[in-house]
């Protein structure tokens, strides 16, 4: 082989040869140093995060998957619901953070043996003005749960409340709503069209006697809370309280601040099925109902 080498080099032509060789491998590693680096450049919005590359070539885009709560949100929420937060973004992140405090799907019924339905009789607060705030004291909650129904925007405190409480609250309603000082655990779970959950009862489903479709989709809801918890349907109360600003939940029922409640009614009164069964008298559409195991946990 050297003395093949050998022979090359010592002919004038292997000598150019030999030399041109070694200048374009120099050149190729000078060009490979002083290429021009990609410059990355991260650029976020409220909907999704951009990974810009920039290239002497060519410019690549990345875009990153979109939040599923902030799509969620983003979707679904109405200018009323961002009274919650104030933008989408904020309410988004309620939204994480109420995911974040559901319990798992065996806790509710393991922990609770009776479900309390509050009726929140409180019309939505005008848009611009300060969003409602009541009180929930579980202090003598027991083994009671409560479903929580309102209509409008709602921001919801908590008052003593353990860290070993499981599955204690549950909340269906139309419009966006908060929960603070939620520990985990303490939500059974939630729904709310605002967080893109689909089309949910209300405290208007209630009072709408007259309404067979209205009524229908109100004890469709009772019906699927009260099979989380693993309870008899006829076990249900519902408790109607216009306008709390306090909630005390108890082992046999609700009250608030001002005076105990009566129970208003049976739910299986409430649903009996000779009401449900009646021809509709609104016009005809889908009603779309999420199961809990398709809430966001």
């Amino acid at each position: 082989m050297f003395q093949s080498l050998s022979a090359i080099w010592s002919h004038p032509v292997g000598r150019v040869v030999v030399g041109a060789a070694a200048v374009l491998i120099l050149v190729s590693c000078i060009s490979v140093q002083l290429a021009p680096r990609p410059r990355v450049r991260v650029v976020a919005t409220p909907f999704s995060t951009t990974v810009e590359i920039d290239h002497p070539d060519a410019q690549q885009k990345r875009p990153s998957a979109p939040d599923p709560a902030l799509l969620a949100v983003a979707t679904s929420a109405t200018p009323a619901d961002l009274a919650i937060g104030g933008d989408a973004l904020s309410l988004s992140k309620v939204l994480g953070r109420l995911s974040a405090s559901v319990a798992a799907v065996s806790e509710p019924a393991r922990y609770n043996h009776a479900l309390h339905v509050a009726i929140i009789d409180a019309p939505p607060a005008p848009i611009g003005s300060p969003t409602p705030r009541i009180t929930l004291d579980l202090k003598n909650a027991g083994d009671a749960a409560v479903l929580l129904i309102g209509e409008g925007p709602t921001i919801w405190s908590l008052r003593n409340v353990d860290a070993s409480q499981k599955g204690k609250l549950a909340i269906e309603a139309p419009a966006s709503f908060d929960v603070e000082n939620a520990p985990a655990g303490l939500l059974a779970g939630f729904k709310s069209e605002a967080f893109g959950h689909g089309e949910t009862t209300s405290s208007g489903d209630y009072a709408a006697a007259a309404s067979a479709d209205r009524n229908r989709r109100f004890c469709s809801a009772l019906r699927r809370w009260a099979s989380l918890y693993r309870l008899p349907f006829t076990e249900l109360g519902i408790w109607i309280l216009k306008n709390p600003a306090e909630i005390k939940v108890s082992k046999n029922g609700l009250s608030t601040t001002d005076w105990p409640q009566s129970r208003a009614m049976d739910a299986q009164r409430k649903c009996d099925p000779r009401v449900e069964l009646r021809p509709s008298i609104e016009s005809n559409r889908n009603i779309r109902s999420v199961p809990l195991s398709g809430l966001l946990r």
